[in-house]
């Protein structure tokens, strides 16, 4: 459901937090109190949640968080990228947990060994567009954070954001044709692949993999052309006053060496 329907995780994780809360209330010392005191632990480490975010508790009408402003909110009313990240790791315990004992899960993170925090269990993911909703600071960091949390785990994911595959230092990156295309699959490799992992935005998309350079726009390819003309000049010294503080203008936009010598 979750491949074809986006907010089928959050409902269904909702509905099955709920539930071990009410059998928790019935059998303190159980395997439910077990799993809760595990998911508030997971859920609140550091980098998952933006800063000064943190999952609260949960009640009968579900998980409250606690915002920057100090105010508690119900899940649902959280911003769509708090609700995609955190809807996301409460249905990958969920499923792991209909695998696995909440002991072996949880082992990591119940024994108060900080920064020890991880799952040590094996499975596959599919994730599919892990990027939507997301802040590219969040991008950079949600692959990075699932792997350190889940080492055992193989995460195969779709994206359209060059940033999410920094995460992919230890796996491999796949250029997929559109729906319709000729092309075939193939795997990302050698300079690609490193411009992928670790260069800039620019670097990344110059590569190719997601398809046409969307680096600059018309208009910005228009005021680049206008700041080589003016260059021209200013280096003949045939510049007038306005053209100099036109010239200045630009060179706080395109302040790299190509605008200089373009």
């Amino acid at each position: 459901m979750t491949a074809f329907k986006e907010d089928a995780a959050l409902t269904e994780s909702v509905v099955w937090l709920k539930d071990l809360l009410s059998r928790s209330l019935f059998r303190p010392n159980s395997r439910e109190t077990t799993i809760l005191n595990g998911i508030h632990h997971f859920i609140n480490q550091e980098d998952l949640l933006p800063q000064g975010f943190r999952l609260e508790e949960i009640t009968p009408d579900g998980p409250f968080f606690t915002i920057p402003d100090g105010f508690k909110v119900h899940l649902y009313e959280l911003s769509e990228g708090v609700k995609s990240v955190t809807s996301l790791a409460f249905e990958l315990m969920r499923l792991l947990l209909d695998v696995y004992s909440a002991d072996e899960i949880f082992t990591n993170f119940l024994d108060g060994n900080l920064g020890n925090d991880f799952v040590p269990v094996p499975g596959v993911v599919l994730i599919d567009e892990i990027d939507a909703h997301l802040h590219p600071i969040w991008q950079a960091r949600i692959g990075h954070w699932f792997t350190r949390c889940f080492p055992e785990i193989q995460f195969i994911v779709t994206t359209h954001s060059p940033i999410v595959c920094r995460a992919a230092i230890n796996g491999s990156v796949w250029k997929l044709p559109a729906p319709g295309s000729p092309f075939k699959p193939y795997q990302v490799t050698g300079v690609e692949l490193n411009r992928l992992l670790y260069g800039d935005i620019l670097d990344a998309f110059g590569t190719g993999v997601f398809g046409t350079e969307v680096t600059r726009s018309e208009a910005g390819h228009e005021k680049l052309q206008r700041l080589a003309e003016l260059n021209v000049s200013f280096y003949r010294d045939e510049a007038a006053g306005v053209e100099k503080n036109e010239r200045a203008e630009l060179l706080q936009i395109f302040p790299t060496d190509d605008a200089l010598f373009s």
